[in-house]
């Protein structure tokens, strides 16, 4: 009944004539709000429409095999899998932005609409296919694959992309398929890179991931530094130490060996300001930072030594020095800390102590 009652819609040429119409009412509508915008806004006007029409064009294909000339699905079981894909699609992408502002990563949500794309245009291959041979059959998925990647573009903006590399090199798929040995220089430098850069990902997301996954994060690096030597910890030190620089504040907790169990433990910004210190007394590193100045008095000084000089006597970030004396940069601060640390020969800013030892050059 409901089908018949479409095709004769379909049939007069009057709905025919309406729907153009309104298409184009549509079109003029559109024209008008979007002719004084710019490009961005331009395409953020026009995604609503252009996915509404590629979401009808891919759920015709679920329309027309589950109908009488195929699956033969009763009228209200047709109704309900006409769009569940669509919305499945819509649902999956809207997630995908929403984590995208927030953490800067679409997340699972991102595969899960390209999954269900790829299922939609499979749909849409199969029914190409029973249609009119080849060309229907290739023509129908681009739709979906297109509106996809339209929408993937749009997410991601102009953020950087990750450099790539292949992660089955010849060697190692001759190995795979047992052409060549593997000698044990391979295994172990297989192996040790996949270890430090599984732990790196780990300890990075820890320290700057979501809120409530960190602690999960911290027990599952603690594992893996169960199985990992000095050289591997020092490795992954240094590479995360090198973000520091973003946030000028030492890393929020170290990783330490207790009872022979590798355990987190979060260090609080106190206890940071104190570890700073803990190789020179305050008394002293005043002294060394005197001599170190070329003037002979802090205040004398250039900005950038005023703020190192808070940063070594007071424990103060350098972000808060540089806002403290003003005129100068964290970045510019943190390196003249650097500088006035290697002349008096104090500690680093953040020890972190490691499977028992203190690892202060991990950063250099």
């Amino acid at each position: 009944m409901i089908d018949n009652a479409i095709n004769a819609i379909l049939s007069d040429w009057r709905a025919i004539l309406g729907g153009a119409l309104l298409a184009l009412a549509v079109v003029i509508v559109i024209g008008r709000k979007v002719r004084n915008s710019k490009a961005g806004k331009i395409a953020d006007k026009l995604v609503g429409p252009v996915m509404f029409a590629g979401m009808i064009w891919s759920a015709d294909a679920v329309w027309i095999l589950t109908g009488p000339q195929f699956l033969g699905l009763p009228a209200p079981l047709r109704i309900a899998m006409f769009a569940v894909l669509e919305f499945a699609l819509l649902v999956a992408m809207l997630r995908a932005k929403d984590s995208m502002d927030r953490i800067g990563r679409t997340g699972a949500h991102g595969g899960s609409a390209w999954l269900i794309a790829s299922l939609i245009a499979l749909f849409g291959f199969v029914l190409g296919l029973v249609e009119g041979g080849l060309v229907v059959a290739v023509f129908r998925p681009i739709i979906p694959l297109v509106l996809t990647k339209l929408w993937w573009d749009g997410v991601l903006g102009d953020s950087p992309r990750k450099a790539g590399s292949f992660k089955w090199t010849p060697r190692k798929l001759l190995i795979l398929m047992g052409a060549i040995d593997a000698d044990d220089r391979d295994v172990k430098t297989v192996n040790r890179d996949r270890l430090i850069q599984r732990m790196t990902d780990l300890y990075y997301d820890s320290l700057y991931g979501p809120e409530g996954k960190r602690q999960k994060l911290r027990t599952r690096l603690a594992r893996l530094t169960l199985d990992a030597d000095e050289e591997i910890i020092r490795e992954v030190m240094r590479r995360v130490r090198r973000t520091q620089w973003t946030t000028a504040a030492p890393l929020p907790y170290d990783v330490t060996q207790h009872d022979d169990a590798t355990v987190t433990q979060p260090v609080t910004q106190s206890d940071a300001a104190r570890d700073a210190r803990v190789a020179v007394s305050p008394a002293r590193r005043v002294k060394h930072v005197t001599q170190a100045l070329t003037s002979g008095d802090a205040t004398d000084a250039d900005p950038a030594t005023q703020a190192a000089s808070l940063v070594l006597t007071q424990g103060l970030s350098t972000r808060e020095a540089a806002r403290k004396v003003g005129g100068v940069s964290p970045s510019t601060v943190l390196r003249r800390v650097e500088k006035l640390r290697d002349a008096t020969g104090d500690a680093p800013l953040t020890q972190n102590p490691i499977n028992g030892q203190q690892f202060a050059d991990a950063a250099k």
